[in-house]
């Protein structure tokens, strides 16, 4: 069925895809950065953390714990389903003031009364630190395979472990958190590499999947890389949803009406100040009530 779906019409497989969205609820994601430190070495060659910290000097500083609860209680009540508390990889065991963070937030979360689920996401973990984060009671944990073959995912991410994210993925699932993964589209994969992440991915009990496309910037050692072709993103975003059925798949609002078309149904990192609530909202209720045809192509 898989290979199939790439010989699709286009605009077949389009409109199977928001047919598949159409029921999903919208997940609105918003990140609250704690650290954007990383001890991944060699760095990633592709990474916007590192690309940002060039023009911004405050960019990996260690967030105050008042500052992220502040950030909480800024999104509680706005619309918003889920926090995502990221940071750069910190090593396989987390620093305890990991999980006091995440144990902050959830009574934060508790003492507002409301429903907002909490993940996080900072590179492969230990058993024990993926145990310790569903004590200190986060929700769920995203862990990608990045590339979905090895060689090349060593290309791009010289300093870690092909095999310990996928590790950390049965990880995640011993410990009995929500399982949010995915990988890069645009880096050099094949299809049959597309292919093998989508198997593995239907393999697992996903809550959430992410097929992030590759975005070219400057300071990195893929900078002359261009970014990935959003057409060709969005038709592998939309075989995505075919094959994965109802999970949660997400991308950046700055992508909507492209992921609207491949039938993506969540988005992150939605900011509520910046009207993304409402865009998000306006936009899907009408594109899924008004679909285009363009005609066989």
């Amino acid at each position: 069925m898989l290979s199939n779906l790439f010989q699709e019409n286009s605009e077949v497989l389009f409109d199977r895809a928001m047919t598949s969205a159409g029921p999903l609820d919208s997940v609105l994601c918003s990140p609250v950065p704690l650290s954007i430190e990383c001890k991944m070495s060699p760095p990633c060659r592709h990474c916007w953390w590192r690309a940002m910290s060039n023009y911004n000097s405050d960019f990996q500083r260690l967030r105050e714990p008042k500052e992220v609860i502040r950030r909480i209680a800024e999104l509680a009540n706005t619309g918003i389903h889920r926090i995502l508390l990221p940071s750069g990889w910190l090593g396989y065991e987390l620093p305890e003031w990991f999980y006091n963070y995440v144990h902050r937030v959830k009574e934060e979360i508790y003492k507002l009364d409301t429903n907002i689920e909490v993940f996080a996401t900072c590179g492969p973990l230990s058993q024990n630190s993926l145990n310790s984060l569903k004590e200190a009671g986060l929700d769920g944990y995203w862990c990608g395979i990045e590339v979905p073959n090895e060689k090349l995912f060593h290309k791009v991410r010289p300093g870690d472990s092909f095999k310990a994210r996928l590790e950390t993925l049965n990880y995640v699932m011993a410990a009995g958190l929500k399982l949010w993964s995915g990988f890069l589209f645009g880096v050099g994969e094949t299809e049959a590499d597309i292919i093998w992440g989508l198997e593995l991915m239907k393999s697992l009990p996903l809550d959430s999947f992410s097929l992030t496309p590759y975005k070219q910037y400057p300071f990195v050692e893929m900078e002359k890389l261009p970014s990935a072709n959003l057409y060709s993103w969005a038709r592998t975003a939309a075989i995505a949803r075919i094959y994965l059925g109802t999970v949660n798949s997400f991308t950046s609002p700055d992508f909507i009406t492209w992921g609207l078309r491949a039938g993506i149904n969540s988005f992150l990192p939605v900011l509520p100040e910046q009207g993304q609530i409402e865009l998000v909202s306006k936009m899907r209720s009408t594109f899924t009530r008004d679909k285009i045809y363009l005609g066989n192509y």
